[in-house]
C-alpha cells in the first residue's frame, strides 16, 4: 500500500469549515486531513479568512504534530501569521509546532508563472509581480530558525 497525500488551499479548507454549522461537520472537515500521511495547505493568507479559522488550523496543525508532515505555503512571513489568524497567542502556538520540527523556505525571485515571458508582453501587471517573492523563485534560502528568522 501506498502513503496517501492530501492537498488543499487554505481558502477551500476556511470555505469547507465555514458550512460545517456543528463540531460534528468540523470534525468530518478535518478528519480526512489530519489521517492523511501527508497534508500540503496551500495559500495561507493570500486571502481573508473568518475568525473561527485560526482555532480550525491550529486544531489541524496540532493533530499532526509530530506524526505526519505537513507543508504549508504563505506569502506571508511568520510574523504576518497573527493577522492570519487573527490571534497573536494562536499564531505563535502555530509557529511553535511548525518550526519545531520543521524547516522553512523563502524564496525569491522571478515569478515561475511569467517564466519565458518579457515584462513587456503584458504591460503593468507583469512588472510587479515579476520579482514577487511568492513562487518558486531560483533563490531560494533556506533556514532553521526561530520565528524571530521570519522576517523576508
Amino acid at each position: 500500500m501506498g502513503a496517501t497525500a492530501r492537498f488543499i488551499t487554505a481558502q477551500q479548507l476556511a470555505n469547507q469549515l465555514g458550512r460545517a454549522l456543528t463540531s460534528v461537520g468540523r470534525q468530518r472537515v478535518l478528519r480526512p486531513l489530519l489521517a492523511c500521511d501527508v497534508l500540503v495547505l496551500d495559500e495561507l493568507g493570500y486571502l481573508p479568512t473568518l475568525p473561527g479559522f485560526g482555532p480550525a488550523l491550529y486544531e489541524l496543525i496540532a493533530g499532526r504534530y509530530e506524526k505526519r508532515p505537513t507543508l504549508v505555503t504563505s506569502n506571508k512571513s511568520l510574523t504576518e501569521w497573527a493577522a492570519i489568524v487573527q490571534d497573536a497567542s494562536l499564531a505563535a502556538a502555530l509557529v511553535d509546532r511548525i518550526l519545531h520540527h520543521g524547516e522553512v523556505f523563502y524564496l525569491k525571485g522571478p515569478s515561475w508563472r511569467l517564466k519565458g515571458r518579457s515584462p513587456e508582453s503584458e504591460p503593468g501587471a507583469a512588472a510587479s509581480a515579476l520579482s514577487n517573492g511568492t513562487d518558486g523563485g531560483l533563490d531560494a534560502q533556506h533556514r532553521i530558525r526561530g520565528p524571530e528568522d521570519a522576517v523576508r
